[in-house]
């Protein structure tokens, strides 16, 4: 965690050995540092699940920290939750250390580095567009609710609910309908793309 850019999520997985916090443990080890946010956990213990790997330990601490503006680590300051108050530039990371049995998938270290950056940057997506995609649910709801059809409006309560902070957005996108060779298709409107659809 020493040079992180800002915004990017630092991923290290390491062959056995000084890097477990118990020598006995003969797994790989992760190490993960980025901006603290919603869903971290439970995503990468996801990811690690989906590989069969048996998570023997897992230490997530939450830091105050300061970097420069080229994201080197300046000082950690303390743990989340101490007494002191935070200052304007300090950062909230999330710091996370897990100790792995052998996956039984065998995926390789790099493999699964690239497959947990890539799920980091769909939290990160998802996380940053989640009050926009709240938005366009509630403008979706509104133009059901002056739909005739029983089944629009109810559908335009679901969406006023859900977006009341019932329900985690992952992605929004709007489409045209076009005509194909087979009939009806789906062409993204460009720019409209928000969390894990959009880019």
């Amino acid at each position: 965690g020493l040079d992180r850019p800002q915004g990017r999520a630092l991923v290290r997985i390491r062959e056995p050995g000084e890097a477990h916090l118990d020598p006995a443990r003969r797994g790989l080890v992760v190490d993960i540092v980025t901006d603290d946010m919603p869903y971290l956990v439970d995503s990468v213990t996801t990811e690690l699940n989906r590989h069969e790997a048996e998570i023997q330990l897992l230490v997530h601490p939450l830091l105050r920290v300061r970097r420069n503006v080229t994201g080197r680590l300046r000082g950690i300051l303390g743990v989340c939750g101490d007494d002191d108050p935070q200052a304007s530039d300090e950062l909230t990371e999330s710091w996370i250390h897990v100790e792995l049995g052998p996956p039984k998938d065998r995926v390789g270290a790099d493999q699964l580095a690239a497959e947990l950056r890539h799920v980091l940057d769909d939290v990160r997506v998802a996380v940053e567009d989640q009050r926009r995609m709240a938005a366009a649910a509630v403008v979706l709801a509104t133009s059901l609710a002056q739909d005739p059809d029983d089944e629009a409006a109810e559908a335009g309560e679901l969406l006023r609910w859900l977006a009341k902070g019932n329900f985690t957005f992952l992605g929004y996108r709007e489409y045209d309908l076009v005509r194909t060779e087979e009939g009806t298709g789906l062409r993204a409107v460009p720019g409209t793309g928000l969390g894990i659809l959009r880019h």
